[in-house]
């Protein structure tokens, strides 16, 4: 009987938990395409579609051109956010790239001889 009641519990709270989790606000990344760039310069603005609707994203880069695949990150996941695009996206899986620069790269030792 207190196993079958434990049990029913940690069901319970099992339940509660996946809700709390799915009500959750956190920032979504989808890959759009670029349809329009003509406000980019003035407004730092394009208009994105990502295949079911179109929107518009922003990005302090104003060199994107039309039909360029980028990531747009919606801000807790509601469209109704400020979007912003985040960069290109690469569909070469064979390709290399480096984005992660270390911070060994520039580190510049102070110490010197101080021993």
């Amino acid at each position: 009987m207190a196993n079958e009641l434990t049990e029913q519990l940690f069901e319970a709270m099992s339940i509660i938990a996946s809700a709390k989790v799915a009500n959750l606000p956190y920032d979504q990344t989808i890959v759009c395409n670029i349809v329009d760039n003509v406000n980019a310069k003035d407004k730092n603005e394009y208009t994105v579609t990502d295949g079911t609707s179109t929107f518009v994203a922003y990005s302090d880069n104003t060199d994107y051109r039309v039909n360029t695949k980028v990531y747009v990150t919606i801000p807790n996941n509601d469209m109704l956010n400020k979007k912003h695009i985040t960069g290109v996206y690469v569909e070469d899986d064979n390709a290399k790239y480096e984005t992660y620069i270390s911070p060994m790269n520039n580190f510049v030792d102070l110490t010197g001889d101080l021993a």
